[in-house]
């Protein structure tokens, strides 16, 4: 039985479900090491119960740069196969690939890759640490792409898809916070787009505001924007749409299954001007379409589950009057057909965006079956649940 050692910088929540998927592969064992908490206090991470085989790592920051204390002790196992994270930053990583690779041991690197075409500096140190793996597993094809142009042999890549795990349970609402969800969204008195999202200025939502101010300037459907997160941004987009007239409603973060069915039971379609990442899983899983832009090279790889005009479109970047018609094509949708919409939003996370759809593709990648595009992939082996 083929032993997986998968290292990570912490054990995030929104990788529980496609862990315990890995786990639940017959005829594999896989192990999990990493640091005890996350970095960032915004990012749920795992209780030690959540997994079955769980090594502790002892994270030394240095700025941006890692290294993980424990780590080499713990790659004197025997492991067939070990995956550990591409980020360029983990110093501690760079060592160990090439130390493993000097033994012969087989090293994965599960990583996002590349967003844009590269030159200069930046280029040759990204191929000279992705040349100390035997394998990306990569979240998207544009990535892929992207590698093959910059050099990088395709046959080492494997498109293994990206997923998001239920909401933890540590995190759900209680009653008193739902009662106030739900005040909040009772006030919502016309149709709504918006997102559950970190509010940051990167997510470009002063343009969603600019984008729903120009529909009702000229003479378009007058909407609400109902966004549910925390963030730096909060206080600009108040007073952004405070100054435009727009109908805005902050929910603070959300994080439960109750609070999440409230919230896309109000808001007829996501939209994230530019990075849409995570959000665009979880809408689509609860059936909301997903607008954002349409330059790969300012995306994240999740995108790439939008279908344009069946689950979402992509709007012409930086073309505020597209995004105001995109939207408004949307919000008709929902409205004239939102079964047809909310099933194709659905189909389209399974065709290869859930978590066991992910695992499969790992498992296949390090088998040496890779999988280059994405598919419906449910496991057809598995042992009982755990």
């Amino acid at each position: 039985m083929p032993r997986v050692l998968v290292v990570y910088q912490h054990l995030p929540h929104y990788r529980r479900d496609v862990f315990r998927e890995l786990e639940s592969t017959e005829g594999w064992e896989f192990h999990f090491a990493a640091g005890a908490s996350s970095r960032d206090p915004g990012i749920a991470t795992m209780t030690a119960t959540d997994l079955h085989h769980v090594h502790v790592l002892d994270n030394v920051w240095l700025g941006p740069f890692l290294w993980q204390r424990g780590l080499f002790r713990l790659l004197r196992q025997p492991w067939d196969h070990v995956i550990l994270l591409g980020d360029v930053a983990y110093l501690s990583t760079w060592a160990a690939a090439a130390e493993l690779r000097a033994r012969k041991k087989r090293v994965a690197f599960w990583t996002i890759g590349w967003h844009r075409p590269e030159s200069g500096l930046r280029r040759r140190i990204r191929l000279a640490f992705y040349s100390l793996a035997d394998q990306l597993l990569l979240y998207g094809s544009d990535a892929q792409r992207l590698g093959a142009a910059a050099g990088y042999p395709a046959d080492r890549m494997s498109v293994v898809g990206n997923s998001s795990s239920a909401p933890p349970t540590n995190l759900e609402e209680d009653d008193a916070r739902l009662a106030e969800i739900d005040r909040a969204l009772s006030e919502v008195a016309q149709p709504a787009v918006g997102a559950v999202i970190r509010l940051t200025s990167r997510k470009r939502l002063d343009l969603l505001i600019d984008a729903v101010a120009l529909l009702e300037r000229e003479g378009g459907p007058r909407l609400a924007v109902v966004l549910a997160g925390d963030g730096p941004e909060a206080t600009p987009l108040r007073e952004q749409a405070r100054a435009l007239g727009v109908d805005l409603h902050l929910l603070g973060p959300i994080y439960g299954e109750r609070a999440l069915e409230r919230f896309y039971g109000t808001c007829l379609t996501t939209v994230v001007p530019s990075l849409a990442g995570l959000t665009t899983l979880q809408s689509l899983k609860y059936g909301r379409p997903v607008i954002t832009h349409d330059d790969p090279m300012e995306q994240v790889p999740e995108y790439e589950a939008i279908r344009p005009g069946s689950t979402g479109d992509l709007y012409v970047k930086g073309d505020l009057e597209d995004l105001a018609k995109v939207i408004a094509f949307w919000v008709n949708q929902m409205q004239v057909a939102p079964a047809e919409v909310a099933a194709a939003c659905r189909e389209a996370v399974q065709d290869g965006w859930t978590p066991a759809a992910s695992a499969f593709r790992i498992v296949e990648a390090l088998a040496g079956e890779r999988a280059a595009e994405p598919m419906p992939v449910p496991f057809a082996n598995r042992k009982g649940c755990q």
